[in-house]
């Protein structure tokens, strides 16, 4: 074998060996992407549930709409899965500081009376921050204003909701707010 092959050959096996590399490389780039945990996408299902739980509210006697800083919650018509159809229920949810996740929490109205397990959603998790927040028209005054709770009363006109996803300064806040139909 002469020298003028013997490099040639090399050539031809460097060749290959970097298209194998580049091959598995960028294969593996696409499965870590496809792997790692969508936040964006799962804040995006939960606001898409915490608005039309909201807009689904419903008058019902013995489920009131009570909602302070951290914690919110209210009737609404649920899908009732025992009875082939919607039912009133309660819907809460509630932001857990100490571990950092948003949680909801929904009830039928028979699962309220006779003490029976509720049925929880996975939470979101990386939380920094969540407040609610309550649009209200105080009747003596005449003015409408965001207030940290609602504790009396019927409904707010309307529910905002912020969170900042993650910690520290590459935190991403978002806000969404949803009127309320029921109040009217």
């Amino acid at each position: 074998m002469t020298l003028i092959e013997l490099l040639i050959t090399l050539t031809i096996l460097s060749v290959i060996s970097l298209a194998i590399y580049a091959s598995l490389n960028s294969g593996l780039k696409i499965w870590k992407r496809i792997n790692q945990q969508l936040a964006h996408e799962d804040l995006d299902i939960f606001f898409d549930r915490f608005g039309h739980d909201l807009r689904n509210c419903a008058r019902f006697t013995g489920i009131s709409f009570t909602g302070t800083e951290e914690r919110v919650e209210f009737p609404t018509i649920l899908p009732g899965l025992r009875f082939g159809g919607d039912v009133v229920g309660r819907v809460s949810y509630a932001y857990d500081p100490q571990a950092k996740a948003l949680t909801r929490v929904q009830q039928d109205f028979s699962q309220i009376h006779s003490g029976e397990e509720s049925s929880k959603t996975q939470p979101i998790p990386d939380l920094g921050l969540v407040k609610f927040r309550y649009y209200v028209y105080d009747k003596e005054t005449k003015e409408y204003s965001w207030r940290e709770d609602f504790l009396e009363g019927d409904f707010p006109l309307a529910v905002r909701i912020e969170l900042e996803l993650g910690d520290g300064p590459q935190a991403q806040s978002f806000t969404r707010t949803v009127s309320l139909p029921v109040s009217g």
